[in-house]
């Protein structure tokens, strides 16, 4: 990674392809950034959910008050 910047600017310089090496590591970062921003989605809609449960566990559905668990 911290090389990578300097292999590039050679690789065009001198007209070579760039080594395998370091198409793997950023293929894998790549990846690597894209399932982690859908696992923060995902975390972000369970928890929503959760949120959501809990506000009915402690409300009247009929009423919308707080029911006697919460007061509890």
């Amino acid at each position: 990674m911290v090389i990578e910047p300097f292999v590039q600017k050679l690789s065009r310089k001198y007209d070579i392809p760039m080594p395998s090496v370091f198409e793997s590591s950023m293929k894998k970062a790549y990846e690597l950034t894209e399932e982690n921003q859908q696992l923060k989605e995902m975390n972000e809609r369970l928890e929503n959910g959760i949120r959501e449960t809990q506000e009915k566990l402690i409300r009247c559905p009929v009423t919308g008050l707080y029911n006697y668990e919460f007061f509890k």
